[in-house]
């Protein structure tokens, strides 16, 4: 009689062993999305991150791969949106975006983002213009303008009144 036997594995060892290159892989792309999350939250500027190119191209893209194929939770902010709709969305984007571009060349996702994010900096324009004419006595303080239209009729105003 062999006193030596041969000792197999349990399966619950093989099975560990076989889902370490798919657990690896993940480890991996949850690290590398990390590190490039945490290097836009650092280097970029929040007007950059905060806007809608930046987040419908990069900050998305960044959630699915750590939260979804890496399995960390709690990095991003909560948007609101659960991570599965996130990637039938994002997936369905991709594919319209993919026919645009074979179809006409460029994507309409991003031409819609970047329309957002230039309102968005209108916006921010026209609130530090007004501070600066308030700020040059050319607006009387205080009067809240919230379209270049208001600021005309503001100016069209003080402009009335310096002119009487």
């Amino acid at each position: 009689m062999n006193t030596m036997e041969t000792v197999t594995p349990p399966t619950a060892t093989k099975a560990y062993l076989a889902s370490l290159p798919e657990r690896a892989a993940r480890a991996l792309v949850a690290i590398s999305g990390g590190f490039v999350y945490e290097m836009t939250t650092h280097m970029l500027p929040a007007g950059v991150r905060h806007a809608r190119l930046y987040q419908a191209t990069i900050e998305r893209l960044l959630r699915i791969l750590v939260e979804g194929v890496g399995g960390v939770q709690g990095v991003f902010v909560a948007e609101g949106l659960p991570l599965n709709d996130l990637v039938v969305r994002k997936a369905a984007g991709n594919a319209v975006e993919l026919a645009s571009f074979l179809a006409v060349g460029w994507s309409p996702v991003w031409l819609l983002a970047a329309v957002a994010d230039i309102t968005g900096g209108t916006r921010l324009y026209l609130q530090t213009l007004v501070g600066e004419l308030e700020a040059s006595g050319a607006l009387p303080t205080g009067i809240r303008i919230d379209s270049f239209e208001g600021l005309l009729s503001a100016l069209e105003g003080s402009s009335g009144t310096l002119a009487d």
